[in-house]
């Protein structure tokens, strides 16, 4: 009996203890229902946030890369995954224009650097961008504006403050442009292309000496650039320091490529020999440029101008017939030809040459005076005295003087 008792009482007890469990259970279901706390959803924000900023920029790294190699389609498609992830990157926005404007889309682009403002006003990038877009327009005032707000927000670029300038050498506003490159002298002063537009300006000004100067000091700071050196050897001819010069030329025919046929490079050797006065020496390049390039009308008149003067008669009557044929709208071929029938003693007919090219080119000079000339050599003084009194020049006023003798 005692025993039926025992076993009635342990199996109460073990239901006592299942619906116990099972109401703790049901307490800790519904406890673990209730959610977190506001700090642990808060936390529990900020690392998915982070997460996604990380995983942003790995989709953005492959965009850059992409944008790089140049495939633009790729570059957009892994930067929309990343601007999913994190839609509030500013330079995720840069990139953005950047793809546009790559691909001709002026006005997303515009709306991509302005939406990159707004989220970053510090970020220089975006004001740049919207610079080269202004120019791209037109807006040469606007351009300058945003390459300087971007110099502002990073002074460290020197490309922001040159993009500035150079926008206005371009209008011809020099000074404007040697004011902003005057800007921070101090801090740029190791700076090859703050030196090398300078040069650019002063050459613009024909200041010949100060564009040597600034010139030599950008190409001491960057040897390896081309367009530097080769702005020094035109300053050094247009400054006349002829073995300079040649100097010069002879660093850029070292850094010329595979592909480049140096007839820049020649012709301005040509130009420096003849300004010498080393004619034989012109004479061999710019024979060399017209067999090379049969078309180059510049090689054309130079060489003319040369066979005039150490007296190759057949060249120089080819080289008149040459620039003719290539643009009859040329005052030189006329001017060269009447040059070769003067020579020949032949008046006359050089006095229609130098009169067509007179009618071509009315402010020349020169063709003026060579008309004088052959009047005055045929007895019409009259008509000396009148083509003289058009050269408008020194030589012009002189020669009239002469002839004005002459005729009392």
């Amino acid at each position: 009996m005692t025993a039926k008792i025992e076993a009635g009482r342990n199996t109460r007890m073990h239901g006592l203890m299942a619906r116990g469990l099972a109401l703790l259970a049901v307490g800790v279901m519904l406890s673990a229902c209730t959610g977190p706390t506001k700090k642990g959803k808060e936390a529990r924000d900020r690392a998915l946030q982070h997460f996604n900023i990380v995983r942003s920029r790995i989709d953005f790294d492959q965009a850059m890369q992409a944008f790089t190699r140049g495939e633009m389609l790729e570059a957009q498609r892994h930067l929309e995954v990343a601007m999913d992830k994190s839609p509030s990157e500013a330079s995720y926005f840069v990139l953005l224009g950047r793809i546009c404007l790559e691909t001709s889309q002026i006005e997303p682009a515009v709306i991509a650097f302005e939406k990159a403002v707004e989220l970053d006003t510090e970020l220089p990038d975006p004001r740049y961008y919207l610079g080269i877009i202004s120019e791209r327009l037109e807006q040469p005032d606007r351009a300058a504006m945003r390459y300087l707000e971007a110099y502002e927000r990073d002074p460290e670029t020197p490309q922001y403050l040159t993009a500035a300038a150079e926008v206005l050498v371009g209008e011809g506003r020099l000074a404007e442009a040697e004011e902003i490159l005057d800007r921070d002298s101090d801090r740029h002063r190791n700076n090859a292309a703050i030196h090398h537009l300078g040069g650019k300006v002063a050459l613009l000004r024909g200041e010949w000496s100060e564009a040597v100067n600034c010139l030599k000091r950008a190409v001491l700071l960057d040897e390896e650039d081309r367009w530097m050196i080769e702005d020094l050897a035109r300053a050094q001819l247009a400054a006349g320091h002829h073995a300079d010069c040649l100097v010069s030329i002879g660093q850029l025919e070292e850094l010329l490529e595979e592909h480049d046929d140096g007839l820049e490079i020649n012709r301005m050797r040509a130009r420096c020999y003849a300004d010498a006065r080393r004619w034989r020496e012109a004479h061999k390049v710019l024979y060399e440029l017209t067999t090379d390039h049969p078309e180059d009308i510049d090689a054309w008149i130079d060489l003319g101008l040369v066979c005039r003067e150490i007296g190759d008669q057949r060249r120089l009557q080819k080289a008149a017939k040459r620039v003719i044929a290539l643009d009859p709208r040329r005052f030189e071929g006329f001017f060269l030809s009447g040059c070769a029938a003067a020579e020949a003693d032949e008046f006359e007919i050089a006095a229609r040459c130098f009169k067509r090219a007179t009618e071509l080119e009315p402010k020349r000079p020169e063709s003026w005076i060579a008309l004088g000339m052959m009047y005055e050599r045929s007895g019409r003084l009259t008509e000396a005295f009148a083509a003289y009194s058009k050269a408008e020049s020194g030589q012009g006023r002189a020669l009239m003087s002469h002839v004005s003798a002459e005729m009392d």
